[in-house]
């Protein structure tokens, strides 16, 4: 929420009187479509017009039995045929209502109220106006300039729907409705430079699995972000552009290696093993549910590590070899087949003798029975 909404809501929920909220919302509602704070007298003629438009009286309420006691934009809210023109006994023309059948003269007095709110909600704006530049270190007069427009698009996603956020001393901040990022859209020449100037590459790091990054150019060298399925995983900045393909390559391996039946370790201590992959999503022996790609930036960083020694084993077991399993037992590979491996496991029995049984593994079933 950019700062000009934030003062806008605060003007709203100030506790006041009904028709008083009603004005705060009129000027909160002027204030979020210009962008910008209000001057007092803006906020003067939009009170004025909403009290106007909201001052009707009932008439018999204010009837004393001779006249009719209204304020000047009541008197302007009375519809034309309901007032009548009574002549005296002088001649003079007086202009009333008729209430309960009797004649009414309107005693007109003027409306305090426009001036009083005007001055309540001026003075809050003011104070906000101050608060936010002490606590936001914006300057005090860009609240209240118009904001110029913005030509320059997003530099992350490209998208010309774009909101200034706040001007000053010739710097704009605008806010990406899109990607909600806020960028420096400022309205000198340099920094109007186009999405091409920008933006350095859009690479595509794992296509099939919808993973790109961006790439552009910024003050101190290169910014990139990493992207899943449209949602950001991954952002930081690099000094050259190699480190930043570098990182992207970094991310691409870690998530090539993630595979089933892969161990992950974590450098918290804990460590798991993945059973079964879908998507985007990893499931592990110990039931816990991950982000492939958010467990591949852990790699990237360091703070994991994947262990493929399960997974390789499978790959190099021959027909007629034998192999160390867990429990002391050996298996003999009889042959080998795309889903696992048929042989016989030989263990000894608590009597000392050797006992031998057919046995059909599947690949991860063979793995988790490997002795490592």
């Amino acid at each position: 929420m950019s700062i000009i909404d934030r003062l806008a809501a605060a003007i709203d929920k100030e506790p006041s009187t009904e028709l008083e909220g009603i004005c705060r919302r009129a000027v909160a509602m002027e204030m979020r479509r210009a962008k910008r704070m209000l001057t007092a007298d803006e906020i003067d003629d939009i009170v004025e017009d909403v009290v106007e438009e909201e001052a009707h009286a009932d008439l018999e309420e204010r009837f004393d039995g001779e006249s009719v006691n209204v304020s000047d934009l009541e008197a302007e809210n009375i519809p034309e045929d309901e007032l009548v023109t009574f002549t005296d006994d002088d001649g003079e023309e007086i202009e009333g209502v008729v209430v309960e059948g009797r004649f009414a003269r309107l005693k007109i007095r003027p409306d305090s109220s426009v001036r009083t709110i005007s001055a309540s909600i001026s003075k809050h704006s003011e104070s906000l106006a101050i608060m936010a530049n002490s606590n936001e270190g914006i300057n005090l007069q860009s609240l209240y300039h118009p904001v110029p427009d913005v030509n320059m698009p997003c530099p992350v996603c490209a998208s010309r729907d774009v909101t200034p956020v706040w001007y000053d001393n010739g710097q704009v901040i605008a806010c990406c409705n899109n990607c909600n990022r806020e960028f420096d859209a400022s309205i000198d020449d340099v920094a109007h430079a186009t999405l091409a100037e920008q933006t350095v590459e859009d690479i595509d790091i794992l296509p099939e699995h919808e993973v790109f990054g961006s790439v552009w150019l910024n003050g101190s060298g290169y910014g990139y972000e990493v992207y899943a399925s449209g949602e950001l995983v991954d952002s930081g900045e690099a000094d050259r552009y190699d480190d930043v393909i570098e990182r992207f390559d970094d991310i691409a391996d870690a998530f090539d290696d993630i595979e089933e039946d892969s161990q992950v370790d974590f450098t918290n201590g804990e460590s798991d093993v993945v059973d079964e992959i879908d998507g985007d999503d990893v499931y592990f022996e110990a039931g816990r549910k991950a982000s492939r790609i958010r467990l591949a930036r852990m790699v990237a960083d360091g703070k994991a590590f994947v262990d493929n020694s399960r997974v390789a084993s499978i790959g190099f077991v021959r027909r007629g070899r034998s192999y160390r399993m867990k429990g002391g037992s050996r298996f003999e590979v009889d042959s080998v087949w795309n889903g696992g491996v048929d042989g016989r496991l030989v263990s000894c029995t608590p009597d000392g003798r050797l006992a031998e049984r057919h046995v059909r593994m599947s690949k991860r079933e063979f793995s988790k029975s490997l002795l490592r």
